[in-house]
């Protein structure tokens, strides 16, 4: 089973991106699908809330060793280095049943934070939001999931979470700009 800490040191071990100037102050734009899901919403407020902007200072470090050229007191005074700076997150889900826009009322606030309710089956719509806020990765968990529903409508799942996989890669493919693209599945 997949964690939003197994996702993230996944991720941590992926070569790192050079940081892209969209005249935003972010150096990152991610859309995230499916981010009000159980899994995804935990991964969107880990990436939110270590943006740099958005954390207060870090209390001093301690057990830290003194040496000549670095004094306690520096080191204590030094916060650790941001693990996610300067990311926007754009959270894009439409809202099933298995979401939840209640886990991440602890990041709506935020400034590198936004939510865009949409349909990753509408290709039209996604490339809008790719377009519009210049989205260069995606990390796809979109999906439906239980698989004891899935026999009552099979079609609706093949739908959305084949087809719906296949218009989202359709269409980063055809955007373009895209420069990393993590899909994480989750289904049963």
């Amino acid at each position: 089973a997949s964690s939003p800490t197994a996702i993230m040191s996944a991720m941590a071990s992926l070569p790192p991106l050079k940081p892209i100037d969209h005249g935003s102050g972010f150096d990152r734009h991610i859309l995230i699908t499916g981010g009000a899901g159980f899994i995804a919403s935990h991964v969107v407020i880990l990436l939110c809330k270590k943006h740099s902007c958005c954390v207060k200072l870090n209390p001093p470090r301690r057990n830290v060793a003194a040496t000549p050229s670095k004094p306690l007191k520096q080191l204590r005074d030094t916060p650790p280095p941001r693990r996610y700076p300067k990311y926007k997150i754009l959270n894009f889900d439409r809202l099933d049943y298995c979401s939840c826009l209640a886990n991440l009322e602890e990041v709506a606030s935020l400034p590198n934070y936004k939510f865009v309710k949409g349909d990753i089956c509408s290709a039209d719509l996604v490339n809008y939001v790719l377009e519009t806020e210049k989205i260069d990765t995606i990390m796809h968990f979109a999906a439906q999931t239980h698989v004891d529903n899935s026999f009552g409508n099979s079609f609706a799942f093949t739908e959305n979470n084949v087809m719906g996989t296949h218009v989202l890669v359709e269409t980063a493919k055809s955007y373009g700009k895209l420069r990393r693209f993590i899909h994480v599945s989750t289904d049963e």
